[in-house]
């Protein structure tokens, strides 16, 4: 069995006199980390349960602990670009060195937010597999015209992977 813990990301947004200070949330991290727990869990919600920014949280956590694995409980992925969002996601788990675990819904907690047919889940938007096979097939990207736009291109690709090719 793996047990970890949920940090109180929500509590340190809402308007209140008992709102505790955001380093509650840091040291809560910490104290997991160092007591043997798998795992620092961080929620995500704009509108019905407002908190930190999940994936902004979750860099913090990477690099204040050393062992727990960093998770979102669960991430929603129809309030963000995908190809903005893969690179967010990437960006975590290389900072983290591969301990991201990434939890997605839809995150309908609200009875009245909740869809009640199926056709009315349709015109929410478009559904998550149209979303992830837009990420899967990577950036549409007009083809240069030319020789030299195509060899201009080909070299900046290179030079970014980290091959600068001789020309």
């Amino acid at each position: 069995m793996r047990i970890g813990v949920l940090v109180p990301t929500r509590a340190v947004v809402m308007e209140s006199a008992r709102r505790p200070p955001v380093e509650t949330c840091w040291t809560m991290a910490r104290l997991a980390d160092q007591a043997g727990y798998d795992a620092v869990w961080v929620g995500d919600s704009i509108v019905a349960k407002p908190r930190l920014e999940p994936l902004t949280s979750l860099v913090y956590l990477a690099g204040i602990t050393t062992r727990v694995r960093l998770g979102t409980a669960v991430l929603l992925p129809a309030l963000r670009h995908p190809v903005v969002l893969a690179h967010q996601i990437a960006n975590v788990d290389q900072i983290s060195r591969g301990r991201l675990v990434i939890g997605l819904g839809v995150g309908w907690s609200l009875p009245s937010a909740a869809p009640s047919t199926t056709s009315s889940r349709r015109e929410i938007g478009s559904p998550a597999r149209a979303r992830v096979g837009g990420v899967r097939r990577g950036p549409q990207t007009p083809r240069p015209s030319s020789r030299r736009a195509r060899e201009d291109l080909a070299h900046a690709l290179a030079w970014r992977a980290g091959h600068p090719p001789k020309r």
